[in-house]
């Protein structure tokens, strides 16, 4: 208990919204061998423990790779839609881009952030985030794979192909939601915002 982050702010959770927050630690030096992590089995039971009360929950998952898609495949077969659940990837797996946008030529950029308006130059195989990062413009990003979304904006002219996509949901997607760390121009110049959700 005593490495648990944030063990004593949870608590305070747990007890303000009795009823509706309520969290179950597994620690892998627990004398209970059930309870040393967290398995399919247990997942599982807790859905099933849970279901009745929570019609269509959101699910946040947050741990290491091998643990997210242990729990992703545990939730998609017990029902659980895509769109539901959220990922945080601290460990993202570096995965290489084996597709190409249908246009790789050079297009303009026009970004938005933070009040200050940057356009770059942007072409294959340099996605915008390393177009940004070359041209000393500050945007976020964090896996550089689009595997966490830390990089997402919205594209409000234009297109952006994405290479990879592991964090949005088609709604996003349609709202023009993007991953710029794996996003390429296509068929014309291109205006992302940072801050338009």
């Amino acid at each position: 208990v005593a490495q648990t982050l944030f063990y004593e702010q949870l608590q305070q959770w747990t007890n303000e919204y009795k009823g509706r927050f309520t969290i179950h630690y597994f620690f892998s030096d627990s004398a209970n061998i059930e309870n040393k992590r967290l398995t399919s089995f247990l997942l599982t039971n807790l859905l099933n423990q849970y279901s009745a009360a929570q019609v269509n929950p959101y699910i946040y998952l947050c741990g290491p790779y091998e643990y997210r898609l242990m729990a992703t495949i545990t939730l998609r077969v017990f029902g659980i839609k895509k769109e539901r659940i959220r990922k945080e990837e601290f460990d993202p797996i570096p995965l290489p881009l084996t597709n190409r946008p249908p246009d790789m030529k050079a297009r303009n950029v026009t970004i938005h952030i933070g009040g200050s308006k940057h356009i770059l130059r942007v072409q294959y195989p340099k996605s915008i985030v390393a177009v940004a990062k070359e041209n000393n413009v500050v945007v976020p990003y964090s896996c550089e794979s689009g595997q966490c979304g830390s990089c997402a904006a919205t594209c409000v002219s234009g297109k952006i192909w994405m290479g990879y996509n592991e964090v949005l949901t088609d709604d996003e997607i349609e709202r023009g939601r993007v991953l710029t760390c794996v996003g390429f121009p296509i068929g014309g110049d291109a205006v992302i915002d940072f801050g338009n959700l």
